[in-house]
């Protein structure tokens, strides 16, 4: 069983759909489809011009079982796409007219699982809904040449480096890559453990050592550098959310310099790549500002952009 969230404002204004695509979650009810969660409350605010608004949960949270994939583009789209496809029966249902049009926004993961869900949208005859914008804050768009290097490094927001490798490598174990021999031998169970969906991130990060480096073998170390690896595979997978796709789509990629945990780089690439597939991308910098301070900033962007299209449209 999938869940989401749909938002129906009291007057509903907007003739086109928005999917908000929801930012990184460890604990399971850390979700759109429970009322006050932040993820909530920033699908919430782009509803408020009176738009209907859809948020997923990804697999593996909410209430579906497993454990979640992060930043699994295919999963992440499995999710997504899934809820948009039932959105229309849901809508006559309740006596709503149903758009023909969507736009998709997205903060952190939420904003790499935007590009997946893009790239599958457009590929896909007939597809629920028709694009009109996309919309990407603060994503992690090139793991393989932006963030594991700096992850691996120790360049990047300190405190999540833990979080965010043993994240990874269990993601891609999720998938199909065999990463057993990554672990260092205490850890794989407990790894496993920790990613239930029972705790929340603050419980996860400070259950997991500062150096990450002790959660691997040497073997496993270096397999994170490696794009021969199964685990080098899958994050190269990962990582190609903004290549093949975007042909006369209008896209917008915001960043905050001061980000430490999707480092800039990443908008940089993805918007070289949908560029050079024939997208018309804009690239938006929030100022000097940490990672979440930038989702704030930027979905308050995100639902002036959208109220400013409704408007011309």
């Amino acid at each position: 069983m999938a869940s989401g969230l749909l938002l129906v404002p009291t007057r509903v204004t907007s003739a086109t759909l928005t999917s908000y695509q929801h930012s990184s979650a460890v604990a399971r009810g850390d979700v759109p489809s429970v009322v006050g969660t932040p993820h909530w409350t920033a699908a919430a605010t782009v509803a408020r011009a009176g738009r209907l608004v859809v948020a997923a949960d990804y697999l593996g949270l909410g209430l579906s079982s497993g454990v979640h994939p992060w930043l699994d583009p295919a999963t992440e789209t499995m999710a997504t796409a899934g809820l948009l496809h039932v959105i229309p029966q849901v809508l006559d249902h309740l006596e709503i007219p149903v758009p023909t049009h969507a736009d998709l926004v997205g903060f952190s993961q939420g904003a790499h699982a935007t590009m997946a869900l893009a790239d599958h949208l457009s590929a896909t005859t007939p597809a629920p809904f028709e694009i009109r914008t996309v919309i990407g804050i603060a994503g992690p768009y090139v793991l393989s040449e932006v963030d594991l290097p700096a992850l691996v490094a120790g360049t990047s927001d300190p405190m999540v480096r833990s979080l965010a490798l043993t994240r990874l490598t269990l993601a891609a174990e999720l998938t199909g890559a065999t990463v057993d021999d990554m672990y260092a031998q205490a850890w794989h169970s407990r790894i496993h453990e920790l990613f239930d969906g029972s705790r929340t991130d603050m419980q996860v990060v400070t259950s997991l050592p500062e150096d990450p480096r002790g959660l691997f073998t040497d073997s496993g170390w270096l397999a994170l550098s490696d794009p021969t690896s199964e685990f080098g595979q899958w994050a190269a997978r990962a990582s190609a959310v903004c290549d093949g796709w975007g042909t006369g789509m209008t896209v917008t990629l915001m960043h905050a310099d001061g980000d430490t945990s999707a480092l800039p780089r990443n908008t940089e690439l993805c918007a070289d790549r949908l560029t050079s597939s024939g997208a018309l991308v804009t690239t938006v910098s929030l100022g000097d500002l940490e990672h979440i301070p930038s989702g704030e900033r930027g979905i308050d962007a995100a639902a002036e952009m959208l109220s400013n299209l409704d408007q011309h449209s």
